[in-house]
Protein backbone atom coordinates (compact mmCIF):
# COMPACT_ATOMS: atom_id res chain seq x y z
CA UNK A 1 0.00 0.00 0.00
CA UNK A 2 1.66 3.40 -1.11
CA UNK A 3 2.59 5.80 1.76
CA UNK A 4 -0.14 8.44 0.92
CA UNK A 5 -2.94 5.51 0.75
CA UNK A 6 -1.78 4.76 4.45
CA UNK A 7 -1.65 8.14 5.46
CA UNK A 8 -5.31 8.99 4.50
CA UNK A 9 -6.47 5.35 6.09
CA UNK A 10 -5.18 6.89 9.19
CA UNK A 11 -6.36 10.55 9.32
CA UNK A 12 -10.65 8.36 9.06
CA UNK A 13 -9.49 6.06 11.75
CA UNK A 14 -8.31 8.94 13.93
CA UNK A 15 -11.37 11.39 12.84
CA UNK A 16 -13.81 8.05 12.69
CA UNK A 17 -15.62 9.21 16.38
CA UNK A 18 -17.08 12.33 13.65
CA UNK A 19 -18.75 9.91 11.37
CA UNK A 20 -21.93 9.63 12.36
CA UNK A 21 -21.85 12.72 14.87
CA UNK A 22 -21.10 10.81 18.67
CA UNK A 23 -24.38 11.08 20.64
CA UNK A 24 -23.05 13.52 23.36
CA UNK A 25 -22.79 16.10 20.58
CA UNK A 26 -26.19 15.53 19.85
CA UNK A 27 -27.67 15.72 23.44
CA UNK A 28 -30.67 18.18 23.84
CA UNK A 29 -31.20 18.28 20.07
CA UNK A 30 -34.48 16.83 18.56
CA UNK A 31 -34.77 14.02 16.05
CA UNK A 32 -34.46 16.07 13.17
CA UNK A 33 -31.86 18.12 14.06
CA UNK A 34 -29.65 14.49 15.02
CA UNK A 35 -30.30 13.63 11.42
CA UNK A 36 -29.16 16.66 10.34
CA UNK A 37 -26.08 17.06 11.81
CA UNK A 38 -25.30 12.95 11.34
CA UNK A 39 -26.18 13.91 7.76
CA UNK A 40 -23.79 16.91 7.38
CA UNK A 41 -20.90 15.79 9.41
CA UNK A 42 -20.63 12.16 7.91
CA UNK A 43 -17.59 11.98 6.41
CA UNK A 44 -17.46 10.56 2.37
CA UNK A 45 -15.56 7.02 2.42
CA UNK A 46 -13.78 7.77 -0.42
CA UNK A 47 -13.21 10.94 -1.64
CA UNK A 48 -11.35 11.58 -4.56
CA UNK A 49 -7.98 12.94 -4.35
CA UNK A 50 -9.12 16.58 -6.56
CA UNK A 51 -10.30 19.21 -4.56
CA UNK A 52 -13.30 20.32 -6.64
CA UNK A 53 -15.73 17.37 -6.15
CA UNK A 54 -19.63 16.69 -5.15
CA UNK A 55 -20.61 16.12 -1.89
CA UNK A 56 -23.32 16.04 -0.47
CA UNK A 57 -21.84 14.57 3.42
CA UNK A 58 -18.54 15.62 5.23
CA UNK A 59 -16.66 15.56 7.90
CA UNK A 60 -13.48 18.60 8.78
CA UNK A 61 -11.03 16.23 7.31
CA UNK A 62 -12.21 15.49 3.64
CA UNK A 63 -10.13 16.89 1.15
CA UNK A 64 -7.16 17.35 3.21
CA UNK A 65 -3.53 16.14 2.32
CA UNK A 66 -2.64 12.77 2.46
CA UNK A 67 0.49 13.91 4.50
CA UNK A 68 -1.80 15.28 7.21
CA UNK A 69 -0.60 15.23 10.54
CA UNK A 70 -2.64 13.61 13.40
CA UNK A 71 -1.40 13.92 16.51
CA UNK A 72 2.08 15.15 15.80
CA UNK A 73 2.65 12.70 13.17
CA UNK A 74 3.33 13.02 9.87
CA UNK A 75 3.97 10.14 6.85
CA UNK A 76 6.82 11.61 4.88
CA UNK A 77 9.47 10.77 2.04
CA UNK A 78 12.75 10.48 4.19
CA UNK A 79 14.42 11.61 0.94
CA UNK A 80 12.40 15.09 0.79
CA UNK A 81 11.79 17.70 3.37
CA UNK A 82 8.30 17.19 5.66
CA UNK A 83 5.14 18.71 4.00
CA UNK A 84 3.56 21.64 5.07
CA UNK A 85 0.48 20.74 7.37
CA UNK A 86 -2.50 22.07 6.11
CA UNK A 87 -5.77 22.40 8.34
CA UNK A 88 -8.61 20.23 7.14
CA UNK A 89 -11.46 21.72 4.98
CA UNK A 90 -14.38 20.21 3.38
CA UNK A 91 -14.19 19.57 -0.44
CA UNK A 92 -15.58 22.49 -2.26
CA UNK A 93 -18.92 22.07 -3.76
CA UNK A 94 -19.28 20.97 -7.57
CA UNK A 95 -21.50 23.36 -9.56
CA UNK A 96 -22.71 22.85 -12.61
CA UNK A 97 -22.34 25.49 -15.12
CA UNK A 98 -24.72 26.13 -17.93
CA UNK A 99 -23.05 28.21 -21.02
CA UNK A 100 -26.10 29.27 -22.12
CA UNK A 101 -27.81 30.42 -19.30
CA UNK A 102 -29.51 33.96 -19.16
CA UNK A 103 -27.39 36.47 -16.85
CA UNK A 104 -27.90 36.33 -12.89
CA UNK A 105 -29.97 39.14 -13.20
CA UNK A 106 -32.51 37.69 -15.72
CA UNK A 107 -32.53 34.35 -13.23
CA UNK A 108 -32.62 36.26 -10.14
CA UNK A 109 -35.76 37.91 -11.10
CA UNK A 110 -37.44 34.70 -12.21
CA UNK A 111 -37.05 33.00 -9.01
CA UNK A 112 -38.19 36.17 -7.33
CA UNK A 113 -41.62 35.65 -9.21
CA UNK A 114 -41.36 31.69 -8.34
CA UNK A 115 -40.57 33.04 -4.19
CA UNK A 116 -43.95 35.24 -4.27
CA UNK A 117 -46.07 32.35 -5.09
CA UNK A 118 -44.26 30.15 -2.66
CA UNK A 119 -46.00 28.27 0.08
CA UNK A 120 -46.43 29.81 3.57
CA UNK A 121 -43.88 29.60 6.25
CA UNK A 122 -44.81 26.65 8.51
CA UNK A 123 -45.90 26.88 12.02
CA UNK A 124 -47.36 29.30 13.67
CA UNK A 125 -47.27 31.70 16.88
CA UNK A 126 -45.15 35.14 17.77
CA UNK A 127 -41.94 33.53 17.38
CA UNK A 128 -39.89 33.07 13.99
CA UNK A 129 -37.54 29.93 14.30
CA UNK A 130 -34.30 29.76 12.30
CA UNK A 131 -32.20 26.62 12.23
CA UNK A 132 -28.55 26.50 10.71
CA UNK A 133 -25.66 24.66 10.66
CA UNK A 134 -22.34 26.06 10.32
CA UNK A 135 -18.48 25.30 10.10
CA UNK A 136 -16.00 27.45 10.47
CA UNK A 137 -11.96 27.79 10.42
CA UNK A 138 -10.88 29.86 13.69
CA UNK A 139 -6.98 30.65 12.60
CA UNK A 140 -4.31 32.16 14.79
CA UNK A 141 -1.56 34.50 13.19
CA UNK A 142 1.66 34.20 15.01
CA UNK A 143 4.99 35.87 13.98
CA UNK A 144 6.08 32.87 12.44
CA UNK A 145 3.36 30.38 12.77
CA UNK A 146 -0.48 29.69 12.19
CA UNK A 147 -2.32 27.39 14.47
CA UNK A 148 -6.07 26.29 12.99
CA UNK A 149 -9.36 24.71 14.47
CA UNK A 150 -11.97 23.63 12.59
CA UNK A 151 -15.13 24.76 14.26
CA UNK A 152 -18.69 22.91 13.51
CA UNK A 153 -21.65 24.72 15.18
CA UNK A 154 -25.34 24.21 15.45
CA UNK A 155 -27.77 27.37 15.78
CA UNK A 156 -31.22 27.60 16.86
CA UNK A 157 -32.95 31.38 17.13
CA UNK A 158 -36.52 32.33 18.25
CA UNK A 159 -37.01 35.70 17.69
CA UNK A 160 -40.43 37.85 18.86
CA UNK A 161 -42.03 40.75 17.49
CA UNK A 162 -39.76 43.19 19.53
CA UNK A 163 -36.40 41.63 18.12
CA UNK A 164 -35.76 39.57 21.50
CA UNK A 165 -35.72 35.78 21.62
CA UNK A 166 -33.58 32.84 22.45
CA UNK A 167 -30.48 31.49 20.75
CA UNK A 168 -29.26 28.03 21.16
CA UNK A 169 -26.31 26.87 20.23
CA UNK A 170 -24.50 23.68 20.09
CA UNK A 171 -20.60 23.17 19.01
CA UNK A 172 -18.83 20.48 18.63
CA UNK A 173 -15.81 19.01 19.50
CA UNK A 174 -12.94 21.11 17.39
CA UNK A 175 -10.31 19.12 14.97
CA UNK A 176 -7.44 20.10 14.76
CA UNK A 177 -5.22 19.20 11.95
CA UNK A 178 -2.27 18.83 14.15
CA UNK A 179 -0.58 18.72 18.29
CA UNK A 180 0.62 21.92 17.96
CA UNK A 181 -2.71 23.79 16.74
CA UNK A 182 -4.30 21.50 19.85
CA UNK A 183 -2.38 23.21 22.45
CA UNK A 184 -2.53 26.25 21.25
CA UNK A 185 -6.40 26.02 21.13
CA UNK A 186 -6.78 24.01 24.17
CA UNK A 187 -7.33 26.72 26.63
CA UNK A 188 -10.17 28.58 24.68
CA UNK A 189 -12.41 26.01 23.20
CA UNK A 190 -14.64 23.15 24.92
CA UNK A 191 -12.50 19.55 25.23
CA UNK A 192 -16.31 18.42 24.35
CA UNK A 193 -19.49 19.10 22.68
CA UNK A 194 -21.03 22.30 24.12
CA UNK A 195 -24.22 24.02 24.69
CA UNK A 196 -24.98 27.83 25.33
CA UNK A 197 -28.46 28.67 25.49
CA UNK A 198 -29.51 32.44 26.60
CA UNK A 199 -31.22 35.23 25.55
CA UNK A 200 -31.05 36.63 22.00
CA UNK A 201 -29.86 40.36 21.42
CA UNK A 202 -32.26 43.15 20.28
CA UNK A 203 -32.63 41.58 16.29
CA UNK A 204 -30.79 44.15 13.71
CA UNK A 205 -33.89 44.49 11.58
CA UNK A 206 -37.45 44.22 13.81
CA UNK A 207 -39.71 41.55 12.51
CA UNK A 208 -42.53 43.01 10.08
CA UNK A 209 -40.14 46.47 9.67
CA UNK A 210 -38.84 45.49 6.27
CA UNK A 211 -40.35 46.77 3.29
CA UNK A 212 -41.16 44.52 0.13
CA UNK A 213 -40.77 47.14 -2.52
CA UNK A 214 -37.12 46.40 -3.70
CA UNK A 215 -35.17 49.86 -3.78
CA UNK A 216 -36.44 50.69 -0.20
CA UNK A 217 -35.26 46.86 1.04
CA UNK A 218 -31.80 47.50 -0.49
CA UNK A 219 -31.57 50.97 1.74
CA UNK A 220 -32.95 49.04 4.96
CA UNK A 221 -30.25 46.12 4.32
CA UNK A 222 -27.62 48.78 4.08
CA UNK A 223 -28.14 48.54 8.28
CA UNK A 224 -25.00 47.32 9.56
CA UNK A 225 -23.62 46.56 6.04
CA UNK A 226 -22.26 49.47 4.63
CA UNK A 227 -22.50 49.92 0.74
CA UNK A 228 -19.08 51.08 0.75
CA UNK A 229 -17.39 47.72 1.25
CA UNK A 230 -18.82 46.45 -1.88
CA UNK A 231 -21.15 44.51 -3.81
CA UNK A 232 -20.37 41.84 -1.84
CA UNK A 233 -21.86 43.52 1.67
CA UNK A 234 -25.19 43.03 0.22
CA UNK A 235 -24.86 39.15 0.29
CA UNK A 236 -23.66 39.60 3.82
CA UNK A 237 -26.82 41.26 4.35
CA UNK A 238 -29.22 38.91 3.09
CA UNK A 239 -27.15 35.71 4.99
CA UNK A 240 -27.69 37.65 7.91
CA UNK A 241 -30.73 38.67 7.86
CA UNK A 242 -32.05 34.66 6.96
CA UNK A 243 -29.71 34.04 10.57
CA UNK A 244 -31.63 36.47 12.21
CA UNK A 245 -35.33 35.92 11.54
CA UNK A 246 -37.64 33.67 8.66
CA UNK A 247 -38.31 35.23 6.16
CA UNK A 248 -41.50 34.85 4.39
CA UNK A 249 -42.53 34.11 0.75
CA UNK A 250 -43.01 38.37 -0.26
CA UNK A 251 -40.24 39.39 1.40
CA UNK A 252 -38.23 36.90 -0.08
CA UNK A 253 -38.76 37.65 -3.27
CA UNK A 254 -37.79 41.68 -2.56
CA UNK A 255 -34.50 40.19 -1.30
CA UNK A 256 -33.83 38.22 -4.59
CA UNK A 257 -35.40 41.49 -6.37
CA UNK A 258 -32.46 43.23 -4.03
CA UNK A 259 -29.98 40.76 -5.51
CA UNK A 260 -30.86 41.29 -8.80
CA UNK A 261 -29.93 44.82 -9.02
CA UNK A 262 -26.51 43.94 -7.64
CA UNK A 263 -23.04 44.61 -9.44
CA UNK A 264 -20.36 41.61 -10.03
CA UNK A 265 -22.91 39.07 -8.80
CA UNK A 266 -22.80 36.01 -11.34
CA UNK A 267 -24.29 32.88 -11.96
CA UNK A 268 -22.42 29.64 -10.85
CA UNK A 269 -25.06 27.28 -11.70
CA UNK A 270 -27.06 23.92 -10.24
CA UNK A 271 -25.63 22.35 -6.91
CA UNK A 272 -26.62 19.51 -4.44
CA UNK A 273 -25.87 21.40 -0.89
CA UNK A 274 -24.51 19.99 2.19
CA UNK A 275 -27.32 19.29 3.58
CA UNK A 276 -28.65 17.20 0.06
CA UNK A 277 -30.72 19.60 -1.49
CA UNK A 278 -30.74 20.60 -4.95
CA UNK A 279 -30.47 24.42 -5.59
CA UNK A 280 -29.04 27.12 -8.09
CA UNK A 281 -25.95 29.48 -7.12
CA UNK A 282 -24.94 33.07 -7.37
CA UNK A 283 -21.19 34.18 -6.54
CA UNK A 284 -19.40 37.56 -6.06
CA UNK A 285 -15.60 37.55 -6.05
CA UNK A 286 -14.64 39.70 -3.50
CA UNK A 287 -11.17 40.87 -1.12
CA UNK A 288 -12.47 42.81 1.59
CA UNK A 289 -11.90 40.40 4.10
CA UNK A 290 -8.39 40.91 3.08
CA UNK A 291 -7.77 37.61 1.03
CA UNK A 292 -9.38 37.11 -2.53
CA UNK A 293 -12.34 34.94 -1.60
CA UNK A 294 -15.55 33.84 -3.69
CA UNK A 295 -18.90 34.59 -1.69
CA UNK A 296 -21.74 32.10 -2.82
CA UNK A 297 -25.07 31.79 -2.27
CA UNK A 298 -27.59 29.09 -2.82
CA UNK A 299 -31.19 28.85 -3.16
CA UNK A 300 -33.82 26.84 -3.73
CA UNK A 301 -35.17 26.96 -7.60
CA UNK A 302 -38.94 26.28 -6.60
CA UNK A 303 -39.46 28.56 -3.45
CA UNK A 304 -36.38 31.13 -3.76
CA UNK A 305 -35.56 29.53 -0.10
CA UNK A 306 -31.60 30.51 0.92
CA UNK A 307 -30.30 26.99 1.26
CA UNK A 308 -26.11 28.20 1.90
CA UNK A 309 -23.83 30.57 2.00
CA UNK A 310 -20.34 29.87 1.56
CA UNK A 311 -16.69 31.52 0.94
CA UNK A 312 -13.92 29.91 -0.61
CA UNK A 313 -10.51 31.12 -1.41
CA UNK A 314 -9.73 32.17 -4.94
CA UNK A 315 -5.76 33.37 -4.63
CA UNK A 316 -3.64 33.28 -2.01
CA UNK A 317 -4.38 31.77 1.37
CA UNK A 318 -1.82 34.71 2.89
CA UNK A 319 -0.60 33.31 6.51
CA UNK A 320 -3.74 30.88 6.99
CA UNK A 321 -2.41 27.04 6.68
CA UNK A 322 -4.78 26.33 4.08
CA UNK A 323 -4.33 25.56 0.46
CA UNK A 324 -5.30 28.12 -2.13
CA UNK A 325 -8.87 26.75 -3.29
CA UNK A 326 -9.92 26.05 0.48
CA UNK A 327 -13.45 26.69 1.90
CA UNK A 328 -13.08 28.79 5.25
CA UNK A 329 -16.36 28.70 5.98
CA UNK A 330 -20.23 27.42 5.14
CA UNK A 331 -23.84 27.79 7.00
CA UNK A 332 -26.79 25.56 5.77
CA UNK A 333 -30.10 27.21 6.27
CA UNK A 334 -32.08 24.08 7.77
CA UNK A 335 -35.43 25.30 8.79
CA UNK A 336 -37.46 28.17 9.61
CA UNK A 337 -41.09 28.95 10.51
CA UNK A 338 -43.45 29.91 13.26
CA UNK A 339 -43.50 28.90 16.78
CA UNK A 340 -45.93 29.49 19.58
CA UNK A 341 -43.30 29.88 22.10
CA UNK A 342 -39.10 30.08 22.36
CA UNK A 343 -38.84 26.55 23.07
CA UNK A 344 -41.28 25.35 20.21
CA UNK A 345 -40.27 24.55 16.80
CA UNK A 346 -42.29 24.52 13.97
Amino acid sequence: MRRSETAARDVRRTLAAHNPVPAPATEGLDERARGDLAAILAVPRDAPARRRMPARRWVPAAGVAAALAVGGTVAVDTLRPPAPVYAATPPELAYQPEPAAPPARALLLRLAARARTAPPLPGGGPYGYVRTQGWYLGSRVGDDTVTSAVLPQQSERWIAADGTGRVRTTTLPPVFPDAASREAWEDDVPRGPHVADGRADSAMWRPGSLSTDPVRLARQLEKGHPPGIGPVERLVAVTDLAREQPIPPALQSAVLKVLAGTPTLVYRGGVTDRAGRKGIAFSIDSAYSGLPTRHTVIFAADTGRLLGYEEVLTGTAGKLNVRPRSVTSYTVFLHSGRAPNDRATP
